[in-house]
C-alpha cells in the first residue's frame, strides 16, 4: 500500500526532518524541566545543605492559574464577528418569525463563536489542551496544538431492501439508491417479491479534535518564522501496529522499518525521571501493540512539476511513504510566552527565572549551613587532652553524654559567626529581581499580612502593574495559539461539519456550519478576567444610566437594540446565565404600531386640549352653582338648628332657675331650723352651766367656813 514517489522527495523529507531537530533546544527544555522539578544541580557536597528553591515552578504555576482563569472566565477569548443575515430554510426561502412574520436574522459570527467554543470545551477535554500547551510554552519555550478532523468509522445498520433499491458500483461494490455502501445482503422471498436483508454502512461525521503536541516530537524548518509559511512542519508519533491498521495501512509492508520505536529523547528522559516505567520498556511490546514511529509531515514541495510548491500531507514510516495528498493548510499552532522578533521560537518563563533560582538556591544553602553551624558548632580538642574515646564521645550527641579526655584542657565549642541573615537578605534581593522580570509578586500570589495597612488605591496600582506582564503573556497565548487554533477549527467545521443542536442564550438552535461565511473576522478579547469584569460591569452600569438619561430627554441617539446589547453584556459579564432569562431581544418583539403624521397629531392634540379646557370650564361653572346651593342649604339648616338650640337652652335655663330657687328656699328653711335648734340647745346648756356654777359657789362657801374654824392661825385649839 506504499505510495510510489521519487527518491528525491524521500531524501527531501528526511533531510528537512533532520534539520528540524535542534539539540540545543532539547537541552534547554530538559534543563527547564529539571529546574521546575527542583532537582539537584550536581555540585552538592555531602554533609552540606542541598536545598533547592522552586522559583521556576512558583512563577509558572502562578502565571498559569491567572492566565487560565482569565481565558476561561471570559467565555469569549476569541470572538467571530460578521453582519447578521436572514436565515434561509431548506426550501431556499427566508425563515419568518412566527410572531412578527419578519425574516429571522442570524448572526453567524455569534453562532460560530458559541459553536466552536462548545465543540472545543464540551466535545473533548479542551481544558487539558489549553493547560498542556500553556505550560509547555512557559516551561519549554514553545507550546504546540494540532487541530484536525479525525474520520470516524461508519455505523452499520440493518435494512430490508427491494431488488430495485440495490445498485452495483464498479469501485465500491453494492450500493443503495441513496448512496450507502452495502456490506451484506441475503435474499428472501416475500410472496412473489424478492427482498434482501442487508447491512449498510452509514457514514459518520468526523470528530474535530485538538491535541497538545510534545515539543520533542515536533519538527519545523529552522529558518521558519511562521508555521503557515514553513517549508517543513512535521510530527513524530508513536503508533502501534493496531493504530496503523485502523488507518487502512498494510503492516506487512513495514516489517523492515519498524525497529526504531523505542528511541528516547533528552526531554523525555527529563519528564520520565520520576517514573518507574520508562518509555524504552514500552518498545518491547510485540504483536498488535508493537510501537512504530509514524512521521506525519506537512511540506511545501513541487511534486507534480508545475513549478509551484504545494502544501502536501505525508504519512511516512522510515523511507516508506504511506500517503501523499494536497491539503489547504498545516494543522499546527505554536506560541511562546516572550516571542523573539523575526523568530518562531521565543523565550519561556523559565528562562526568566532559572538563573535567579540558581543564585537563590546557593544563598539558601549557605544561609542554612551557617545557621546549622551556629546552632550545632564544631568542637576544639587539644591533642594533649585526647584519648582513644574522645572523638567517638564528641560525635555521639545525646543528653547527659560523657566526653572522656586527659589533661586539663577540656574540649571546647568552636565559636563561629552566624552569617545566615546576610544570605537571606541576598535571597530577598533576588526575589525582588524575579518579581520585576515576571510580574509575579507576593501580593498577586495571595494575601500578605504586611500589606494590610496599605491603601486600597496603592494596592490597586501595585496589582495593575504586576498584571501587565501576565496580560502580555496572556495576549501572546491567545494571539499565537488560541486564535489560529479556533480559526482552523472554524474552517474544519465549515468544511466537514454536519448540522447539530445546541443551546445559545437559553434556547436550543439548529446549527449548520456549512452555512457559515467563508471569510469572517476574529476579535481577540484579553484582559476580561474576574478583576477586569468588575470594572466592565461598573462601566456598563454607568453607560446604562447615560442611556436612560438620553431616552428620558427625548434624544434619538440611543435605540432599543443598543440598550438591549448593553443589558445583555451586563448579564453575561455578571455570570447570571442566559440574557434571554432577563430581557427580550427587540428583534423577537412584534413590530410597533405605525407612527401618524406629526401635523395631524398636533391638530388632534390641540383640539383635544381645547375640548378638555371647555369641558373643564363647564364642569367648573356647574360645580360652582352646585356649591352655592349647597352653601345656602347649609346656612338655612344652620339657622334652624340655632333657633331650636336657643329655645331648648331657654327652657333648660328656666327649669334650672326654678330648681335652683326651690333648692335655695329649702336650704334657707333648713338653715333657719338649724339656727333655732342651735340657739335652744345653747340656752339649755347655758342654764345648766349657770346652775352648776351656782352650786359650785355654794359648796365652796361651805368649805371655806369649815376651814376657818378648824385651822386658823394662832395655834391649835386643843393645845
Amino acid at each position: 500500500m506504499a505510495v510510489d514517489v521519487p527518491s528525491e522527495f524521500i531524501n527531501f523529507l528526511q533531510t528537512e526532518q533532520g534539520r528540524g531537530y535542534d539539540a540545543s533546544l532539547e537541552d534547554r527544555r530538559a534543563t527547564a524541566i529539571e529546574f521546575y522539578d527542583g532537582r539537584p544541580y550536581g555540585d552538592e557536597v555531602e554533609g552540606r545543605s542541598q536545598a533547592v528553591t522552586r522559583d521556576v515552578a512558583e512563577v509558572i504555576d502562578t502565571q498559569q492559574v491567572g492566565i487560565l482563569n482569565t481565558i476561561l472566565a471570559s467565555g469569549k477569548a476569541v470572538e467571530f464577528q460578521t453582519e447578521a443575515e436572514p436565515q434561509i430554510g431548506d426550501d431556499g426561502q427566508p425563515v419568518l418569525n412566527e410572531q412578527t412574520q419578519q425574516p429571522v436574522m442570524i448572526d453567524y459570527g455569534e453562532e460560530a463563536t458559541a459553536a466552536v467554543r462548545y465543540q472545543f470545551l464540551r466535545k473533548q477535554n479542551g481544558y487539558r489542551v489549553l493547560h498542556d500547551a500553556l505550560k509547555a510554552g512557559q516551561m519549554e519555550m514553545t507550546g504546540i496544538v494540532k487541530t484536525f478532523a479525525e474520520p470516524q468509522p461508519p455505523k452499520r445498520e440493518p435494512r430490508r431492501l427491494m431488488a430495485d433499491e440495490i445498485l452495483e458500483h464498479d469501485d465500491a461494490g453494492l450500493m443503495t439508491a441513496d448512496g450507502l455502501r452495502i456490506v451484506q445482503a441475503e435474499p428472501l422471498m416475500d410472496g412473489e417479491d424478492l427482498l434482501f436483508d442487508a447491512v449498510v454502512e452509514i457514514p459518520q461525521p468526523p470528530m474535530f479534535r485538538d491535541v497538545a503536541v510534545p515539543n520533542e516530537f515536533f519538527r519545523v524548518s529552522p529558518d521558519a518564522d511562521c508555521l503557515d509559511e514553513a517549508i517543513y512542519v512535521g510530527e513524530r508519533m508513536r503508533r502501534t501496529t493496531s493504530d496503523l491498521v485502523k488507518l487502512g495501512y498494510d503492516i506487512t509492508e513495514l516489517e523492515n522499518v519498524w525497529g526504531t520505536g523505542n528511541t528516547n529523547t533528552t526531554v523525555e528522559q527529563a519528564r520520565d525521571e520520576r517514573r518507574s516505567v520508562t518509555v524504552q520498556s514500552v518498545g518491547q511490546r510485540t504483536g498488535a501493540n508493537k510501537i512504530i514511529w509514524l512521521e506525519e509531515e506537512y511540506v511545501l514541495y513541487d511534486l507534480n512539476g508545475d513549478g509551484i510548491a504545494e502544501r502536501l500531507f505525508v504519512h511516512r514510516v522510515g523511507n516508506v511513504v504511506l500517503k501523499v495528498m494536497e491539503v489547504d493548510e498545516q494543522p499546527y499552532s505554536l506560541w511562546s510566552p516572550f516571542p523573539r522578533q523575526h523568530r518562531l521560537v521565543g523565550d519561556s518563563s523559565a528562562d526568566k527565572v532559572m538563573d535567579i533560582q540558581r543564585i537563590r538556591s546557593v544563598l539558601l544553602r549557605q544561609g542554612l549551613d551557617s545557621l546549622y553551624l551556629s546552632t550545632s558548632p564544631r568542637t576544639l580538642v587539644s591533642q594533649d587532652s585526647m584519648t582513644v574515646d574522645t572523638i567517638d564521645d564528641l560525635l555521639t550527641v545525646r543528653p547527659g553524654g560523657l566526653v572522656r579526655y586527659t589533661g586539663t584542657n577540656a574540649p571546647a565549642p568552636l565559636a563561629q559567626q552566624d552569617t545566615s541573615p546576610t544570605a537571606f537578605q541576598g535571597m530577598e534581593m533576588m526575589s525582588a529581581e524575579r518579581e520585576s522580570r515576571t510580574g509575579v509578586t507576593r501580593q498577586s500570589q495571595g494575601l500578605n499580612p504586611d500589606t494590610m495597612n496599605k491603601t486600597a488605591t496603592g494596592m490597586g496600582m501595585l496589582m495593575a502593574q504586576s498584571q501587565q506582564i501576565e496580560l502580555y503573556v496572556t495576549r501572546n497565548f491567545v494571539e499565537f495559539l488560541i486564535a489560529p487554533m479556533f480559526a482552523k477549527r472554524y474552517r474544519l467545521m465549515r468544511k466537514f461539519g454536519l448540522p447539530f443542536r445546541m443551546k445559545i442564550e437559553g434556547k436550543y438552535r439548529q446549527i449548520d456550519p456549512r452555512k457559515w461565511p467563508e471569510d469572517i473576522d476574529m476579535l481577540i478579547n484579553v484582559g476580561i478576567g474576574t478583576g477586569n469584569k468588575d470594572q466592565k460591569i461598573a462601566a456598563r452600569m454607568q453607560l446604562f444610566q447615560i442611556q436612560q438619561g438620553i431616552v428620558a430627554a427625548g434624544g434619538r441617539i440611543v435605540s432599543e437594540e443598543q440598550v438591549y446589547q448593553n443589558l445583555r453584556g451586563y448579564v453575561e459579564d455578571s455570570g447570571l446565565g442566559s440574557p434571554s432569562e432577563y430581557v427580550l431581544n427587540p428583534a423577537d418583539l412584534p413590530p410597533a404600531e405605525p407612527q401618524p403624521n406629526p401635523e395631524i397629531v398636533k391638530t388632534q392634540t390641540d383640539a383635544q386640549v381645547q375640548a378638555a379646557k371647555d369641558q373643564q370650564a363647564h364642569e367648573h361653572a356647574m360645580s360652582k352653582l352646585q356649591l352655592d346651593a349647597q352653601q345656602m342649604d347649609a346656612k338655612n339648616e344652620l339657622a334652624a338648628r340655632q333657633q331650636d338650640f336657643d329655645l331648648q337652652m331657654q327652657r333648660e335655663r328656666a327649669a334650672l332657675d326654678a330648681h335652683l330657687k326651690q333648692q335655695s328656699q329649702e336650704l334657707e328653711t333648713a338653715l333657719a331650723q338649724r339656727q333655732q335648734n342651735f340657739e335652744m340647745d345653747l340656752a339649755e346648756r347655758r342654764f345648766a352651766f349657770d346652775q352648776k356654777m351656782a352650786q359650785q359657789k355654794a359648796e365652796q362657801a361651805d368649805e371655806k367656813d369649815d376651814t376657818i374654824s378648824s385651822f386658823r392661825p394662832g395655834g391649835e385649839l386643843d393645845q
